[in-house]
């Protein structure tokens, strides 16, 4: 089984991909019996709920993913962006 950070990137790549989205912001956080993994975007509709879920699991069929890993889908707020776009100034 690949490491949490390596399963996180690949799905946030396959997702991305997919949905035509890129640069976003990430948080994961440990939990005692889970791993969640936040992914950014401006607006989360049902589309890109899906477009996750498919990542998801095209990435489940390459590697053996944990199932303790959560990845959802979250609204990035203005503020967010903008000191992401300030610190690359």
């Amino acid at each position: 089984m690949i490491n949490t950070e390596t399963q996180v990137q690949e799905i946030v790549n396959v997702f991305e991909h997919k949905s035509g989205l890129s640069g976003l912001k990430t948080e994961v956080k440990l939990r005692t019996c889970s791993t969640v993994c936040k992914i950014f975007v401006a607006n989360p509709t049902d589309r890109l709920f899906e477009i996750l879920e498919e990542s998801m699991e095209e990435v489940k069929r390459k590697f053996d993913i944990d199932e303790q890993l959560v990845v959802t889908l979250k609204k990035d707020s203005a503020g967010r962006r903008y000191s992401r776009c300030a610190s690359n100034l």
